[in-house]
């Protein structure tokens, strides 16, 4: 909880740090990994959502339906090389990655691929 600025030792003003998953479990054997981005997809018929987090490498998928215990669902690598800025947007059910990286365009991947990847499974590697 935001208690006197702070949740935890992370500042914080009318918001309140419900878990944290640190960066380092979302790199991959060669490199240090950095955010860059986040967005979030909510899958109406059944309630579940999702942070689509932007990395160095590419985007992760976090199930935060339930807050306190959040899910690495799965990875979605870069189209080309790693870069420090990705941008994730969503629309229905479809989420739209861009970078600066030359050459990367757009990736659109279906996001209810999340709804099916099993717990024992996670994290998966994505298509696009």
């Amino acid at each position: 909880r935001c208690t006197n600025g702070f949740a935890g030792s992370y500042p914080c003003s009318n918001i309140d740090l419900m878990s944290f998953i640190p960066l380092d479990e979302f790199a991959t054997a060669e490199e240090v990994v950095e955010g860059n981005d986040i967005w979030g997809w909510t899958h109406a018929p059944t309630g579940r959502e999702f942070a689509l987090m932007g990395l160095t490498s590419g985007t992760a998928f976090v199930e935060i339906t339930d807050p306190i215990n959040p899910k690495y669902v799965g990875f979605l690598f870069t189209y080309t090389v790693c870069s420090s800025w990705r941008d994730i947007k969503t629309y229905a059910n479809h989420a739209f990655i861009v970078s600066e990286a030359s050459g990367h365009g757009m990736q659109v991947l279906d996001l209810t691929q999340l709804l099916s990847v099993e717990d024992d499974a996670m994290p998966v590697q994505f298509g696009e």
